[in-house]
Parts: C-alpha cells; structure tokens; sequence
C-alpha cells in the first residue's frame, strides 16, 4: 500500500466492528445489528489478512457471506523483508468483546486495541489479556500488545505496571498535531522508560 511506502514500512491498519451510531448516520451509512458487524470484521480481517500476507503478485479470491474478491491483487504490496517479525502491514483490531472482537484479533490480527476511553484499570487488563492469551493459544498465535490513557502521571505508573503486566507497545492517541504535547509527552512519560 502506498501508506506503507511512505512511512517506510511503518503503517498499521486499524479497524473494528464499529460502535457510534451517529457517526453511520452521517454519512447515511446503515447500522447494522451487533452480531452482523462482529460478522462482517471477522470477515474484513480474514481478507485483508489474505491480500497482505499474498506473495507479491499473487491475486486473491475471496467468498464471504458480505465480502468477495475475484483475482484481487493488492498493489502496490508491503516493503516489508519477508524475513521481520511482521512481513506485512500489520493489523490492528479494536475492541472489547471477549467472545467476537478478541477472538477475531487471535485469528486474523497482528495488534490489539482495547477501549480505555472509560478506564477500566490493570486488572481489566490482565483478565482481557488472559482471555486474548485462550484465542491466541486456540488459534496458535502469540499474544498481542495493548495501550491505556491517562494524566502523565498517572500514564507514567500506569505504564510500568502495563509493561510488567506484559504489555510491549503504546499506543499515545488523542493528542492531535501539537509539536508542544508531543514534546512534553516525551519529557514527562517517555522519558522515564529510556
């Protein structure tokens, strides 16, 4: 993808079974039942997982019960070495669900992105982590990072015990483009895990 190649393979793709009614409204989208849209990322994820991880030049075919590809190609492909831990753009799947949503990130995605907008602690964490750990281990792929949210300070301890608790990346959202936030992000927080 053209996104890739531009940041010099670091792009990421997230995506998730929506939740803001409002937001489909606007744009005169239809908002389907909970179940139809768990089934319809189930199935976005497991083909843009096949279009992503294809041999460069390699098309792919795809019948879902909402998607389908015939002979799709995906061009341009990921830079990525064949030989990194993730030769493709990776796949960020957000969301709570324990039975759909993380179960759907242990097949088909490479990043979990559980929803801290209304802070639920460490030991949520740690339970939806476990719960993430079971899929992973049902589908024979290893465990995926999480993020959390916070004042710095509390951002600061919290993100101790998140690394402890076995989270390897964070993800800093919702601080827009401020070089003067990002700066003092990096003296008060990121500073302290140099």
């Amino acid at each position: 993808m053209v996104g890739d190649h531009i940041s010099g393979g670091r792009m990421e793709l997230g995506i998730g079974a929506a939740w803001f009614e409002r937001e489909h409204q606007a744009y005169g989208w239809e908002f389907p039942t909970l179940r139809e849209r768990s089934d319809r990322l189930e199935e976005a994820a497991q083909l843009i997982r096949l279009l992503f991880t294809a041999e460069e030049g390699e098309k792919v075919s795809f019948e879902g019960s909402h998607y389908r590809l015939d002979e799709a190609p995906l061009v341009p492909g990921s830079t990525r070495p064949r030989s990194t831990r993730t030769a493709h753009i990776p796949i960020l799947i957000g969301g709570n669900g324990e039975k759909r949503t993380l179960r759907t990130c242990a097949r088909y995605g490479d990043i979990s992105n559980l929803d801290f907008w209304h802070p639920a602690g460490v030991d949520v964490f740690r339970h939806k982590q476990k719960v993430l750990d079971r899929h992973c281990e049902d589908a024979k792929s290893p465990g995926q990072p999480w993020y959390c949210w916070g004042t710095a300070a509390y951002v600061q301890d919290l993100l101790h015990q998140y690394v402890e608790a076995g989270a390897e990346e964070i993800i800093l959202c919702g601080i827009g483009n401020r070089p003067d936030a990002w700066q003092q992000i990096d003296a008060e927080i990121l500073a302290a895990f140099r």
